[in-house]
């Protein structure tokens, strides 16, 4: 019958023996059953039988033997202890007893501790306690840990480090105080072998593993710099340190468990009138405990070692103080061992107690009294007896039959025989009965069982039976090898092993999010919304990140302050922290160009004007000084990148912060037309966000996208009134002009320019050559073959479709070009595409062709702002919430310049006049918004707004804002005249064919679509 019929079979072999068979499937069962039962542990005692004593004791070692035989190869852990036989003094009746010691049992008398027992039996202890188990090296788990048998070996150095030649008594104070001196933990025999010493050994450079590790190091240094890995190496140099301090100079609460259960059992009574103290928060307290138990388990010590510690009065009272004492000494150092095994199988951190499944063993093939073997028998049975706790230590001991009588009464308790089949299951009611009749009342002093932990089985060879078993001649047995836990997965090792990869695994992913996101520190672990593009801009949204723009960036003059982006940001979030979140609020995110190129100062003056009018219309509507309209005003912003570029990664981030933040209900700003603007616009439709455009001036997004609404006249409209303003064409000729390549008609931006420049002046009667194409590089086009074939071809009108920064060039190459200035008849008369109203060219000075004029449109009609006062609104906000003092060595121009911050502002304004009457955020959010976005009208600062692109009763009212300027210029070298402006406000009833022909200032009107012309 096989033990157990899982996992590989490690051992076979015929067993003639019932009383072996008996042993080995009582053990198989303890030690396969151990996991799921955790009762206690007997002391399996093999011993001949009374009937045939003498012819049976030789084959009680050979069943121990044969019990180690089948379980080593299992890998559990054992120990096979040979105590020395008895010596010649020990007669055929076993020890003697003292004379006056109280006969036990029929006649026998009590065996007493004399010195080599004594001293045998502590020896087997710490053989156990301190040697090597079979097995250590491969067991389920680690090797045993002892720290408290340690505890009592230090005890044991410090004694005889003090007891001098003379044989006298050393002091127990100075015998503690050299224990403190060992730092309590005994001298090691031989360099420990311990978890730090085989880590380094592992680690070493010159394994593979170690210069794996330092490849690693090396790359993580050269990926995450210089200050995170010196920060990282002093944090793991610290934690080290400290560790070695505390385990060095800490008081005794830190000296390890095994201090700490010296301190804390209650095995060895005091007569103290103090109660124990240990703690880490009274070290103090917690030393003079631990001393004074040291004090007096030293004192027995010196007592049971026969060290005389003063006058002998009474030998017979010193002989029971001795015997007393060894008792003591060997049931405390039982104990210890108990402990430690108890210790190494109790649930902890590790999961010791997952990954040990099976118990110790201990084997003893012969214990006889003399070598020890016995007293420790004894002391195991009655510390088990007197704790009332259970440890995993299985013994299985062989007894010879007059040695018996030591560990049993006269009267033992009847044990069940097993029947005749043998069967393993029957070993249970075996294992039960013990339990019940031995250890449940066999323990109770008045059912005088001696050593209630014991479990004997006899052998014998006499009769049909064996111990209630049929003989069975060569009946198989086998062991099976122990399996190992799924929990051994969890370990030193393999927290190690996980703190590494888990260190260099988020290390690795902390730089490919610091290279895929932006953020300060680990904000980009949690905030994603702000993408790291391939050129290194920061595109999305900057909700909980500390991005900020580039503190070079430019300053404009605000009312005698310097304002700049870095400072509305800041101001904008400061008013953002004001907002309770219990209150009525609404988000509306902002999407400019805030990553400007340093070559191009004109789009970043545009940005800051856009997010001063942003910032400007927040502080009307939150202060409740001016105003006390709820909902409050809330906003974020995105950055789209240079110029716009990466608009729709700039939406998809948007949209993903929308559905984290239910207030946001839509986005304004979008002021580059690109090709990527109707992806953008797209994404930002199906997500149900309302888009009110600043100074975008495309013309078919209102168009194709519901969601859109423009506040800046479109290129179409500013075509026509450029062309407008030139009369008639009488056969003149004209051109258009656009950048070539990914410049030209690639880019949405200025092929839209170029293309409804085209159609007003084909629509005008112009006879139009072209397009005359010119390479770009950088922010600076190349204009002189360009400017040449314009002037030899007697262009009379140049349409320029391209950034208004490429004005004093095509102006400067015209008039070096001698066919442009030699024939006076031929006047080149110049039109900006782009908005150029940023532009200062009154009183400048530029190369300027004899008769030139240059016409240029801005956004707004500049005049309507300032008479709807909101440059002075603005001007009270920017001086008593911007510090620093406008310096004209580090200011541009005037933050009032062109009308982007009046229609930034009217923008704002437009979104929380929707949400005010549409019951925003109480009847919904961006759904409302975007149902209302085209039923609203109110009075802006740029005129009076209307979004109804489908105004049946006045449907002239439609126009945008919008204003024209001429520049001339007198002749080389003199200062340049700007004429203008000439236009309409929004909502203005003139058409744009006619607004700058009447030759007077153009009305008011009430309407303005942000759509369609």
């Amino acid at each position: 019958m096989a033990l157990r019929r899982s996992g590989t079979e490690v051992w076979r072999d015929a067993v003639p023996s019932a009383a072996g068979r008996l042993v080995l499937d009582l053990c198989g069962n303890l030690i396969d059953g151990y996991a799921r039962r955790r009762g206690p542990m007997p002391v399996v005692v093999v011993h001949a039988a009374r009937e045939n004593a003498g012819a049976d004791d030789d084959r009680v070692p050979e069943i121990v033997d044969l019990v180690h035989r089948a379980h080593r190869p299992r890998w559990l852990l054992l120990r096979r202890l040979a105590p020395s036989s008895a010596g010649p003094e020990e007669g055929a009746d076993g020890p003697a007893g003292r004379p006056g010691d109280p006969a036990h049992g029929a006649g026998r008398p009590v065996p007493v501790l004399d010195d080599r027992t004594f001293t045998a039996a502590t020896a087997l202890v710490k053989d156990v306690a301190e040697g090597d188990w079979e097995n250590h090296n491969r067991c389920q788990y680690r090797p045993y840990r002892m720290p408290r048998s340690l505890l009592m070996a230090a005890l044991d150095q410090a004694l005889a480090d003090t007891t001098d030649g003379a044989g006298g008594a050393p002091d127990p104070r100075a015998v503690v105080a050299r224990l403190a001196e060992l730092r309590w933990r005994p001298r090691p025999a031989r360099a420990p072998a311990g978890f730090w010493r085989s880590m380094a050994a592992l680690l070493s450079p010159a394994t593979a593993l170690g210069a794996a590790i330092v490849a690693c190091v090396s790359a993580l240094a050269g990926n995450v710099g210089s200050p995170a890995l010196t920060a990282a190496t002093l944090g793991v140099l610290l934690v080290v340190a400290t560790g070695y301090g505390v385990r060095r100079w800490a008081g005794p609460p830190w000296l390890g468990p095994g201090c700490r259960w010296f301190a804390t059992t209650t095995f060895p009574v005091h007569s103290n009138s103090e109660a124990p103290v240990w703690s880490p928060w009274h070290p103090r307290l917690s030393r003079a405990t631990l001393e004074d138990r040291a004090a007096e388990v030293v004192g027995q010590l010196i007592t049971a070692s026969g060290t005389p510690s003063g006058p002998a009065h009474d030998a017979a009272a010193v002989a029971a103080e001795r015997e007393q004492a060894r008792q003591f000494c060997l049931q405390l150092r039982t104990l210890a061992l108990l402990e430690d095994l108890r210790d190494n199988h109790r649930p902890a951190w590790d999961l010791r107690h997952r990954k040990r499944t099976v118990p110790p063993l201990l084997l003893i093939p012969r214990a006889t009294w003399a070598s020890g073997a016995l007293p420790v028998l004894r002391a195991i049975s009655d510390v088990r007896s007197r704790r009332s706790e259970q440890d995993p230590l299985l013994v299985v001991a062989g007894v010879s039959h007059r040695d018996l009588v030591d560990l049993r009464d006269p009267t033992p308790l009847p044990l069940p025989v097993l029947s005749a089949s043998g069967s393993g299951r029957e070993l249970d009611p075996l294992y039960r009965a013990w339990v019940t009749r031995s250890l449940r009342t066999g323990q109770a002093p008045s059912v005088n069982t001696a050593l209630p932990w014991v479990l004997p089985v006899p052998v014998s060879s006499v009769g049909p039976t064996d111990c209630g078993h049929p003989a069975h001649t060569g009946e198989q047995r086998s062991t099976h090898r122990v399996p190992r836990s799924p929990w051994l997965l969890w370990s030193r090792w393999t927290l190690v092993a996980t703190c590494l990869l888990g260190t260099t695994g988020g290390a690795l992913h902390y730089q490919t999010l610091k290279e895929r996101y932006c953020g300060m520190g680990g904000s980009v672990v949690w905030d994603r919304d702000l993408v790291r593009t391939v050129g290194g801009q920061c595109v999305g949204v900057v909700s909980e990140t500390d991005w900020r723009p580039s503190r070079d960036a430019v300053l404009l003059d605000a009312s005698g302050r310097a304002v700049g982006a870095e400072g509305l940001l800041k101001a904008i979030d400061e008013a953002n922290r004001r907002i309770d979140p219990d209150e009525e609020h609404i988000t509306l995110v902002f999407a400019g160009a805030l990553s400007t190129r340093a070559q191009n100062r004109a789009e970043a003056v545009d940005v800051v004007r856009q997010l001063a009018g942003v910032y400007l219309a927040q502080h009307l509507v939150n202060d409740s000084q001016q105003s006390n309209r709820l909902p409050r005003l809330r906003i974020e912003i995105a950055n789209g990148g240079q110029g716009m570029e990466h608009q729709g990664e700039m939406a998809e981030r948007i949209v993903a912060f929308a559905r984290r933040e239910p207030t946001v209900v839509g986005v304004v700003g979008m002021g580059i037309h690109t090709p990527g603007s109707a992806g953008a616009m797209e994404q930002l439709q199906r997500a149900g966000l309302a888009v009110i455009g600043t100074t975008n001036s495309a013309t078919g997004l209102a168009r194709d996208h519901r969601n859109y609404v423009g506040m800046a006249p479109t290129d179409h409209e500013q075509a026509t009134l450029l062309v407008t303003s030139l009369g008639a064409a009488a056969g003149r000729r004209a051109a258009v002009l656009r950048p070539e390549g990914t410049g030209g008609s690639g880019h949405s931006y200025t092929h839209d320019q170029a293309k409804y420049g085209h159609e007003a002046l084909s629509a005008a009667g112009f006879d139009v050559r072209g397009p005359f194409e010119y390479p770009v590089e950088g922010t600076s086009a190349q204009l002189h073959e360009t400017a040449g074939r314009i002037c030899d071809s007697g262009i009379d009108v140049v349409y320029l479709a391209g950034r208004a920064g490429y004005i004093p060039s095509l102006m400067t190459e015209l008039s070096t070009h001698a066919s442009c200035t030699e024939r006076s008849a031929h006047r080149v008369t110049v039109l900006v595409g782009d908005e150029a109203s940023k532009k200062s060219f009154q009183d400048a000075t530029m190369p300027f062709p004899t008769g030139a004029r240059l016409h240029y449109t801005s956004l707004t009609y500049e005049e309507y702002p300032r008479t709807a006062q909101l440059y002075d609104r603005a001007a009270e906000v920017f001086r008593s919430g911007f510090d620093r003092v406008a310096r004209p060595e580090d200011t541009g121009p005037s933050l009032y310049a062109d009308g982007f911050l009046a229609l930034s502002h009217d923008a704002t304004t437009a979104f929380h006049t929707i949400a005010q009457e549409a019951g925003v955020p109480a009847r919904g959010g961006a759904p409302v918004v975007l149902a209302a976005l085209h039923s609203i009208e109110f009075q802006g600062s740029t005129g009076y707004i209307s979004f109804r692109n489908a105004d049946a009763v006045r449907p002239d009212r439609r126009g945008h804002a919008i204003g024209r300027y001429e520049v001339t210029g007198s002749g080389e070298g003199a200062r340049l005249r700007v004429t203008g402006p000439c236009g309409r406000p929004a909502g203005g009833s003139v058409p744009l064919t006619r607004v700058c022909a009447q030759g007077k200032e153009p009305e008011a009107s009430s309407s303005s679509p942000a759509g369609t012309p």
